[in-house]
């Protein structure tokens, strides 16, 4: 799975999460899946907490060409920036 960040939001507490808008370019992404964020400051660990698409509302799973918002746990809303690359853990 491949994901290049187009937009960050940051849904205000008590909910506390950040949501990377962007396109799928390779593979498949699932809510639960454990990811790593790219930033300019060194890789973040996140989790998919929901998946979200314009066109089809809240999704289970999104594949390639799909655009999506990404809403994930384990990353401040400071730490991602517009071209960071999501990658699953343990890939690159």
């Amino acid at each position: 799975m491949q994901f290049t960040v187009e937009e960050v939001f940051y849904i205000q507490p008590p909910v506390d999460r950040v949501v990377l808008v962007g396109t799928i370019t390779n593979g498949t992404v699932r809510v639960g899946d454990k990811l790593v964020v790219h930033t300019s400051a060194g890789p973040v660990d996140v989790d998919v907490d929901n998946i979200e698409s314009i066109q089809q509302g809240d999704l289970k799973q999104a594949s390639k060409g799909q655009q999506v918002g990404l809403t994930l746990t384990g990353i401040r809303s400071d730490q991602p920036s517009k071209g960071d690359r999501v990658t699953p853990r343990g890939g690159a």
